[in-house]
């Protein structure tokens, strides 16, 4: 799962009247926590659907480590739909869940 061709990926799917508008809704100024999130635009039925591909072949432990470390790069870079993809894998592979996640959700 990288997170760069991820968003390479999403850039057709994007609608910049949909990030005007999440950008009223959801707060884009820099937090005591990091910069300012981003968004791409992208619309939650073109995101589930983008999923669907993406998802279809995780099945293992190695998978939930690539989708913790997914999510981690999207909460550090503050993008919003690579912070959405990696929470819902997450919970696609709730059965390799660690205690070590709880370290990482508490850093996001």
């Amino acid at each position: 799962m990288n997170p760069d061709e991820i968003l390479k990926q999403l850039e057709p799917l994007a609608d910049p009247e949909y990030r005007k508008t999440v950008a009223l809704f959801a707060p884009q100024e820099p937090s005591k926590e990091g910069g300012e999130w981003t968004t791409l635009g992208v619309r939650a039925p073109e995101l589930r659907e983008f999923e669907k591909s993406l998802f279809a072949t995780l099945r293992s432990e190695q998978d939930y480590r690539a989708a913790l470390a997914l999510t981690d790069v999207a909460f550090i870079r503050r993008q919003r739909e690579l912070a959405v993809i990696g929470v819902e894998a997450l919970a696609k592979l709730k059965k390799y869940w660690e205690f070590d996640l709880l370290g990482h959700v508490r850093h996001w």
